[in-house]
């Protein structure tokens, strides 16, 4: 996880552009539930949804976006939800994949 704004990986800048770098995190498949998830930890119901179509990269190793900039303060997980398994295969049931607190000011 890399902000590049702030040049670190534990803030999140509104506006700013994050990368996200691992392994079959491509978002793919149908489901409504398939995205990028910020969910703010103190009240998901602040949580806010990037579909694929709303991501700069969208690769096998790597996500990057916009963070939005209408996140409210707080601290935030990423959420990878997707069925991508890698070599053109989809999962029968989408995998969720979650990454640490970020802080965003």
């Amino acid at each position: 996880m890399y902000d590049a704004a702030s040049k670190s990986g534990g803030t999140l800048t509104k506006g700013g552009f994050l990368e996200i770098r691992g392994e079959n995190i491509r978002i793919c498949g149908d489901e409504e539930e398939n995205g990028l998830y910020f969910v703010n930890i103190q009240d998901e119901s602040n949580t806010v949804k990037l579909s694929a179509g709303e991501l700069g990269i969208n690769k096998s190793s790597c996500i990057a976006c916009v963070v939005p900039a209408d996140l409210e303060s707080g601290t935030y997980s990423i959420k990878v939800v997707t069925r991508f398994m890698g070599g053109g295969t989809l999962r029968k049931e989408p995998q969720e994949y979650t990454f640490g607190n970020f802080s965003v000011e």
